[in-house]
């Protein structure tokens, strides 16, 4: 119940953060094709997730998980990708540096240490390098926050009501491990052309 009630304290204030720093407005493009390739390893994750259910869980358990996900979801778009990106980027360039994405992306990470330190924390760093990706993209965060709470909605799931998945221990893992692999190339796909090479890095700052 802590956390939850943390989460939706981050999200009311998160929103506000990112509405102050949202000093001049641009008009949002959208980059459909690209959420859409992005979808992908949504639909594997499902894929990896399923085993036998139980859809008895109490109503109560899993209302508090499934709002804990959401909150969480919409205070880490808001607040380190929305809000982190204004603050860090330079409103003059279009593209990110790599000194400047650094920050964003290892926030964005280090948030999941709630979670422990395991395969959750390349899961973060996948979705984190999307969701900077998408935003830069499009200069929303309708696709980034839309596809953060379909994986929220994953996990939520599987952690609600799958109590045998069909996979082995080892498989499960294994595919884990492979996932977010998987979701970190994607998500260096989705902010390639959105990212300063070093070359152009280096002499940007070297005047």
């Amino acid at each position: 119940m802590i956390k939850l009630i943390v989460s939706i304290v981050l999200a009311i204030a998160a929103f506000f953060i990112y509405k102050k720093t949202n000093t001049a407005p641009t008009e949002p493009e959208s980059d459909n094709p690209v959420f859409f390739i992005c979808l992908v390893p949504v639909l594997l994750l499902w894929l990896i997730e399923r085993g036998e259910t139980d859809l008895t869980v109490p109503f109560g358990a899993f209302l508090q998980r499934a709002l804990y996900a959401i909150f969480t979801a919409i205070w880490m778009q808001f607040l380190i990708v929305g809000a982190g990106i204004r603050f860090f980027k330079s409103p003059s360039d279009d593209k990110i540096t790599y000194s400047e994405l650094f920050p964003i992306i290892a926030g964005f990470t280090m948030a999941n240490i709630i979670d422990g330190f395991g395969l959750n924390l390349l899961f973060a760093l996948g979705l984190g390098l999307i969701s900077v990706g998408l935003f830069l993209k499009t200069r929303s965060l309708d696709l980034s926050l839309s596809l953060h709470l379909l994986f929220a909605a994953v996990k939520v799931y599987a952690d609600s009501f799958v109590i045998s998945p069909y996979l082995d221990s080892s498989t499960y893992k294994l595919l884990i491990l492979g996932h977010c692999i998987l979701l970190i190339i994607f998500g260096i796909w989705v902010i390639q052309d959105n990212i300063l090479s070093i070359s152009a890095e280096e002499g940007k700052f070297n005047g």
